[in-house]
């Protein structure tokens, strides 16, 4: 395991557990129309991150340097609209966020911290080219 900082820890995906996590993507609805061979190479391009509750995950005007599947938990938004922060958007799972094959969005916008244990498979920007061709679906 390799510490990723900002409270998460990153996990190498064992064999039996790229094939466990195959079949979760294909559970969620946002993925099931995906040719498995394009989920196949996600999990194998991708990794495992595990947060705690309450850790910061993004702080304001850091890049957005990866695409984030959600597989448990989520990743909720608050924004302070002047009357304290609110949550104005959530991402949980099966949901597809963070930075994205074509978007011109590269830095994030507030601070984001869970507020319950997540878990998601996150793929690095450095490989969108690649992903470009290898996974059209999720692009």
């Amino acid at each position: 395991m390799e510490g990723i900082g900002q409270g998460g820890l990153r996990h190498p995906l064992s064999i039996m557990d790229k094939s466990g996590l195959v079949e979760r993507l294909m559970a969620f609805p946002t993925l099931a129309e995906l040719p498995r061979g394009e989920l196949e190479w996600l999990v194998e391009q991708g990794k495992l991150e595990r947060h705690a509750a309450g850790a910061m995950i993004n702080r304001k005007g850091t890049r957005l340097d990866r695409l984030i599947i959600v597989l448990a938990g989520g990743i909720p938004i608050h924004r302070d609209l002047g009357a304290g922060p609110r949550r104005v958007m959530e991402w949980r799972p099966g949901d597809v966020t963070g930075r994205l094959p074509y978007s011109r969005m590269t830095e994030s916008r507030v601070d984001v911290r869970v507020d319950e244990d997540s878990e998601w498979l996150a793929v690095h920007e450095t490989l969108f080219p690649e992903m470009v061709g290898k996974c059209p679906g999720c692009t």
